[in-house]
């Protein structure tokens, strides 16, 4: 990506997309050259800034931090620059405030995100309005085109396999020269301290687990899925009864599951998600007092 801002960093002052004689404010974006970079956290704001510094010289691709109580106050700072680095939060913070991202008219904007699908498909719709992917740039639309062919008897994924194909960039194992995995196990022995140390933790855990068990029906929250199932396997596999919700759960499915916990008192554990609880997706407040 730093590749292709430098290449067109140039190429940028006299492409139709910048206009250096718009500056009036009162007429609408300010256009320029800069392309805005916005990262989850200060740390990976860092680390865009040291693979700049790395990679380029000082006058090569000037980049500026927009981000904490020193970042600029003017629109007229935010024209030189070749880069933007800012953070999400500080992007939201400015659009309830002075608004002077949101008064430019970027080149190239860069969101950098690893999980683009937090949850559910619905994020995608989020990032496809965005972009504005016509004739999918609307909720709705990507609803019922991608979205909904998903939850039909016969499950239809044509739809998201074509938008994926279409939009998607996708970096397999077959594009890197990496090496064979090998998977070794590798007992470890330890010595009669750490083995009377490691017994006692693992008892008071046991112990504080069949407590939790016993004492009657539990719910256990998880920010990852991955790990909800990795406890459900543990779960199943000591004889313990368990139901799990999470975002890729149906709506069908999650109110088959939530009925079996309250009712049936064999079901004695519900692993959710964080997500699913917090947004709405489940009305869990009433769903808790039910169970009191």
């Amino acid at each position: 990506m730093l590749a292709s801002i430098l290449y067109s960093a140039d190429k940028a002052l006299d492409d139709a997309y910048f206009d250096p004689a718009v500056s009036d404010p009162d007429s609408g974006p300010i256009l320029t050259k800069a392309t805005l970079v916005v990262v989850p956290s200060v740390q990976l704001m860092e680390n865009w800034e040291s693979e700049i510094l790395r990679h380029f010289s000082d006058d090569a691709l000037q980049h500026l931090r927009f981000h904490g109580s020193s970042r600029p106050r003017t629109v007229e700072a935010l024209k030189a620059p070749d880069v933007i680095l800012t953070t999400y939060a500080t992007l939201a913070a400015d659009h309830d405030g002075p608004g002077l991202l949101y008064n430019m008219e970027w080149y190239r904007v860069v969101l950098d995100e690893g999980t683009p699908i937090q949850n559910a498909m619905e994020d995608l719709a989020s990032l496809a309005q965005f972009l504005q992917l016509a004739p999918l740039c609307s909720k709705d639309a990507f609803d019922t085109y991608v979205l909904r062919p998903l939850s039909e008897p016969v499950t239809n994924s044509k739809p998201l396999r074509a938008f994926m194909e279409a939009y998607c960039l996708r970096r397999t194992e077959s594009c890197l020269s990496l090496p064979l995995s090998r998977e070794e196990v590798v007992p470890l022995h330890l010595s009669l301290p750490e083995r009377s140390a490691y017994d006692n933790v693992l008892r008071i855990a046991r112990n504080k687990i069949d407590d939790a068990v016993s004492s009657g029906q539990n719910i256990v929250f998880s920010y990852w899925k991955s790990t909800l199932r990795i406890l459900a396997t543990l779960l199943q596999g000591a004889g313990v009864e368990c139901v799990q919700v999470d975002g890729n759960t149906s709506f069908a499915d999650r109110s088959t599951r939530l009925r079996s916990f309250k009712q049936d008192q064999s079901t004695s554990v519900l692993l959710m998600t964080v997500g699913v609880g917090a947004v709405g997706q489940v009305d869990f407040y009433t769903f808790v007092k039910s169970l009191c």
